[in-house]
């Protein structure tokens, strides 16, 4: 029951945020994320000042839950051991925070989870003299083998798509010259044709000297397609 009650409240808080989000315009710049289990979230702090300090805090987007969250600030989007500035996990629930020193300025780097649980987190982080909050974006990796699916799709498909399309050509070029030669022998008057012309055998074919279309093994004295007259000898 407990268990339901606390998944319930969790849906309302997502929805109330979604509302405020939707129907509100705020100056606030605080960062909302959904956090699952065994999972971490990798997010950017923009533009920070070399010898400012600045406040991060990282805690339940609501007040009715309480999590175990720790979190890491690194210098650069390797999230790796030798990127990482701090860590910060006190052992318990609660809110987690720290005043941070930048040495150098540009872009931050804040990696987040939460200890054997899902939740909904709040980050913001705050120039520690004038309260000025700044601007956080989820970090989008750029050390993520890219997906090559489409491209061995795309390497299979276009070659045999090319050999389709020569075969067809091949196939239309070649039937109409043979229309072509076809009606060219059957215009031929052969009427004035004294000595006909003598069949080609090439490969154990017969074929007619006119048109030049295979004719059957019988012997023939006329091509049965264009009507000349033929020879065997």
């Amino acid at each position: 029951m407990l268990k339901q009650k606390k998944s319930y409240l969790m849906i309302f808080s997502i929805l109330l945020l979604t509302i405020s989000l939707g129907i509100s315009v705020t100056l606030v710049r605080s960062y909302s994320v959904l956090i699952i289990e065994d999972e971490v979230e990798q997010l950017v702090i923009e533009d920070l000042v070399a010898d400012v300090n600045y406040d991060i805090t990282v805690e339940p987007y609501s007040s009715y839950f309480s999590y175990d969250i720790g979190f890491t600030i690194h210098t650069n989007d390797d999230f790796d051991n030798n990127s990482k500035l701090i860590t910060v996990d006190n052992p318990g629930l609660g809110i987690e925070n720290i005043v941070f020193v930048v040495e150098n300025d540009g872009d931050y780097y804040l990696e987040t989870w939460i200890t054997d649980d899902d939740g909904l987190l709040e980050i913001t982080v705050k120039e520690n003299d004038t309260g000025i909050e700044m601007d956080i974006s989820t970090y989008y990796t750029t050390y993520e083998p890219p997906n090559l699916t489409w491209l061995w799709i795309v390497i299979g498909v276009i070659p045999f798509l090319l050999i389709m399309i020569v075969v067809v050509l091949v196939i239309v070029f070649a039937s109409r010259a043979g229309k072509k030669l076809l009606d060219e022998a059957r215009s031929i008057d052969y009427t004035q044709i004294e000595q006909p012309l003598t069949v080609i055998k090439k490969r154990g074919k017969r074929i007619c000297p006119y048109c030049k279309i295979k004719l059957s093994v019988d012997a023939e004295i006329k091509c049965p397609y264009c009507g000349a007259p033929i020879t065997e000898e």
